[in-house]
Formats: structure tokens, sequence, C-alpha cells
């Protein structure tokens, strides 16, 4: 689960109304529209919530309070009911390319990707300069580990906006997947140059750490991007998954727990305390923190994957079987799930299942490697 650097930029998209348009609270208080952006702006979201409540409750149709309200709900990772504020903007009339962009920013924090695709697609339909839309949609079939069309989109944002830090980050991450690590890194270099405060190219950068033997430098930069990104769980996340990785159970206990602490309302946050959970074995606590995952976020594939590793455990093999598919339901290019899958119909002693999903987890990893080659044919090697 990414968080989006362009939050900050939400209310320079669309506006944000003029000190004029004010009403008064229950105490005779006059609350402004800026006034409560500049509560934002300070990080007091509770302060701006009560305040921008108020305001709704006057004025529900003032289309600048439901985006304002869409992008204080955006900032506390409330992506859902950010949705149901920028459903209603759109309802009153507002249906600028922005809107729809920052729709598929939404759908895809909540990894329901076909939804996130189909309203980027609308975003670039009503605007075709809109680098962002572009990228999000090659960042989601990069995710599928569909290589030719995540160059594809790719490829229409660097015509776009060859020079901005979203571009640039993009290209490490394709460069990361072609396996050239050293251009990824200085791809991202200049990402930094133009952005240093790049959120996901900073996120990017700490993945790179964790494949290389600078264990010194990982932990350093670790510890920077947690002054940079107080607020942002990933940080913490990422230390968690180190330390779990090293079998330092206890220290990533303690970053998985502030990471609970600071987003308890993602389920990134209770698949890492399932993490946990898992890696020492206590697969009761697993099961309890991957399920509430699945209950924040339905679309979550990996966590339904973790799942079925937890009854794969437990020799449960159709329990496990419920879980891995739905993982791979949800998506396609997940082809661990299937091997999953073939083993508990092996262990279950039917031979005949157990072949199919065998020969459609071989049968993906071919595909897999033909997307590689045409992405390196379009590249080079």
């Amino acid at each position: 689960m990414r968080y989006l650097s362009l939050v900050l930029l939400f209310l320079f998209l669309f506006g944000c109304g003029s000190a004029s348009n004010a009403v008064k609270n229950d105490q005779g208080e006059t609350i402004t529209l800026p006034e409560i952006e500049e509560l934002i702006s300070k990080r007091l979201l509770g302060q701006a919530q009560i305040k921008l409540n108020s305001f709704i409750a006057q004025k529900p149709e003032d289309m600048n309070a439901n985006l304002l309200m869409a992008r204080l709900l955006y900032d506390q990772k409330n992506f859902k009911e950010s949705l149901t504020f920028l459903t209603k903007v759109i309802d009153l009339g507002n249906k600028k390319a922005t809107v729809y962009q920052q729709m598929g920013n939404n759908y895809y924090q909540l990894n329901n990707y076909y939804l996130a695709i189909q309203n980027y697609k609308q975003a670039i339909a009503l605007d075709p300069m809109l680098t962002e839309a572009y990228l999000k949609i090659g960042d989601i079939y990069l995710e599928w580990q569909n290589f030719p069309m995540a160059s594809q989109w790719y490829n229409q944002a660097v015509k776009t906006d060859e020079k901005s830090a979203d571009v640039t980050y993009t290209l490490a991450k394709l460069n990361l997947e072609m396996g050239k690590t050293d251009q990824s890194f200085k791809l991202l270099q200049s990402t930094f140059e133009i952005n240093p405060l790049h959120l996901d190219g900073r996120t990017l950068e700490l993945n790179l750490l964790s494949q290389t033997s600078k264990t010194k430098d990982l932990l350093e930069r670790t510890k920077a991007f947690i002054k940079d990104f107080p607020h942002d769980s990933e940080g913490y996340l990422f230390l968690g998954k180190f330390y779990l990785n090293l079998k330092n159970f206890q220290t990533a206990k303690e970053y998985y727990e502030l990471a609970m602490k600071k987003a308890p309302q993602l389920a990134s946050s209770f698949n890492g305390m399932g993490n946990y959970y898992f890696e020492t074995n206590d697969l009761s606590n697993a099961t309890k923190y991957y399920q509430k995952a699945t209950e924040l976020n339905p679309n979550y594939s990996h966590v339904f994957y973790n799942l079925g590793l937890v009854f794969w455990r437990q020799n449960k093999y159709q329990e496990a079987i419920t879980n891995f598919t739905r993982s791979y339901d949800l998506n396609k290019w997940f082809k661990e799930a299937l091997f999953f899958i073939s083993m508990c119909h092996d262990k279950l002693g039917d031979k005949e299942q157990s072949l199919r999903f065998l020969t459609a987890f071989y049968d993906k990893d071919a595909n897999l490697f033909y997307s590689d080659y045409l992405v390196h044919s379009t590249y080079g090697p």
C-alpha cells in the first residue's frame, strides 16, 4: 500500500474557495475554507475535520468544501470515505480530469486496480497531458508483472513530461524490474535532485539498498525516511520487515507496533503484524491480524496469500486453497498462489488437480519470462 506525494497539491489542482465563503458554528465562531486548509497544512487534522464537518453541515453542496474533505480524508489514509466525497463532487457537476485522477489514486491505494485504471483512463480522456495518470496505470501493470503494458504506459508518460520527478522515479522502477540496479540508482538520484522528498522514490531507494550488502546505508536512509516522513507508516513497516528477515523478532515487533500506532486504519499495518506472528509461529494471532487486514481491504491479494500460508502450515489444505484462490483471483500474475494450490491438491490426494495447477504455474512462469524478453527487446540489454 504507497502514499502519494500529490496529496499536498490537491487544493492547487482544484481550488479551495475564498475567505468570503464562511459559516458560523454553534459557538458563533466564523469558519472559512482557507482557515481549514491552514490547519491541514499544519497537520492539525482533528481540528480541521471538526471545522469542516460544521461547514459542510451548513453548506452540504459546497463543491470546494467537499473537495477539501476528500483531501483531508485522503491525507488520513481513509480512502473509502474520501471516495464518497469525490463521488459527491462529481455528482455536483465537477467532472474535471483531476477529480477522476484523484478517484483513481484512492482506488489504487485500496488495491482496486480495475476501478483505478477506469478512472485514470477517464482522466486522460479529459486531459491527455496528465502525466501521473499514465504513470499510475503503468504502475498497476508493473505490479501485475505485465511488463510490455507497463512499458507502453510509461512511454506515454515520458512524452508528456520527461523531466518530472515522478517520471524519473518511474524509469528507475522499470530499470530495477529489468535487473539494471546501477541505472536504477542513478535515476533515483536524478529524482532526488528534482524533489528530495519524493516519497515513492525514497521507498524504492530503501528497497534497492535492502538488496545490497550496504546495511549501514540502509539503516541510515531508513532513519532519514522516518525523520522526513514522520506521519507515514511505510518506514516503520520497512524496518519491521528488515529486522524480521534478520530474525531479530523483538526489534521487528517494536517497529510493526509503531506502524500500527501511526496508521491503525490501514490493512498494511495489520498485515505487518500478521507477518511478525507468522514468523514467530504464533499462527492464531497471525490469522487474527491477516483477517482484520482483509476486512479493511478485501482486495488485498497478498494478505489472502499470507492466510493461505497459515492454513498450509496448519495442514488445513482446503482452507488454504480457498485463500490462495482468492489471492490469485485478485492478481492473475501471482503465480506463487498457483504453486501452493497445486501442492494443497497433492496433499489432499487429488493428483489431477495438482497437475493442472502446477502446469498453470509453469505456464505463468513462462509468460513472465516472455514478458521480460519483450521489455528487454524494447529497451535493449
